[in-house]
C-alpha cells in the first residue's frame, strides 16, 4: 500500500484525467505532451509536525504543470488567443480540486487549498503552460505513513 501523501496525488491525477479534453499523468520520466492538453502532477515539498503521541499533522505542496498549445485556441471560445485558452483550461482544472463531495465521503485529508498559479512563458515549441500550487492537509500515524 502507497503512502496517504500517494494516494491524495494519484487522486488527483485521477480527477484532472476526467476532464474532456486533458491528459493527466504523475510526474515521471516517461511523461510526454500530447496534442492535446497536458497535465502533469507532481509534488513539491511537504512540511510535518507532531500532532499527539501517534500522529504527525502533514502539509503537502504539489504542483500541477498544465500544458496547451497555443494553435489550439479557438476564435469561439477564445477569441483566438492563446493565453485565454490557458486561462480556460487552468479554470477547467481548478473546478474539479473542489468539486462537492467528489473526495468521497471520508477523504484521507482534512483540507485541501488551491494558493495560487504561476503562468510560464511561452516555449519555442509553441507551447503556453501554467503551474497551479496545491496544498493539502492531513494526518497520518507516526509510524505509518500509509495510515491516518
Amino acid at each position: 500500500m502507497g503512502s496517504i501523501r500517494d494516494g491524495l496525488l494519484t487522486t488527483l491525477v485521477s480527477r484532472i484525467d476526467n476532464i474532456s479534453g486533458v491528459t493527466c499523468s504523475l510526474r515521471s520520466r516517461a511523461n510526454t505532451i500530447s496534442d492535446a492538453v497536458t497535465c502533469i502532477v507532481y509534488p513539491d515539498s511537504e512540511d510535518t509536525r507532531l500532532a499527539n503521541a501517534y500522529a504527525y499533522d502533514a502539509t503537502l505542496r504539489c504542483e500541477v504543470l498544465i500544458i496547451v498549445r497555443a494553435e489550439n485556441a479557438t476564435e469561439l471560445t477564445d477569441g483566438g488567443n492563446e493565453y485565454r485558452y490557458l486561462d480556460r483550461m487552468l479554470v477547467e482544472v481548478q473546478k474539479v480540486v473542489h468539486t462537492p463531495d467528489s473526495w468521497g465521503s471520508a477523504p484521507s485529508f482534512t483540507d485541501v487549498e488551491m494558493t495560487g498559479h504561476v503562468m510560464e512563458d511561452p516555449s519555442e515549441e509553441n507551447e503556453l503552460s501554467a503551474r497551479l500550487s496545491v496544498t493539502f492537509t492531513y494526518r497520518h500515524n507516526y509510524q505509518d505513513p500509509t495510515s491516518p
